[in-house]
């Protein structure tokens, strides 16, 4: 399913929010 391969990529982005500082998090709505 396209949707649990889609799921699979945000955690792995939101893994990489730290260095981010949140700061995409808080303009694009991963939810």
């Amino acid at each position: 399913e396209f949707g649990t391969r889609l799921d699979e990529v945000i955690l792995v982005v939101k893994r990489m929010q730290p260095m981010w500082d949140g700061g995409a998090d808080s303009n694009v709505d991963w939810d």
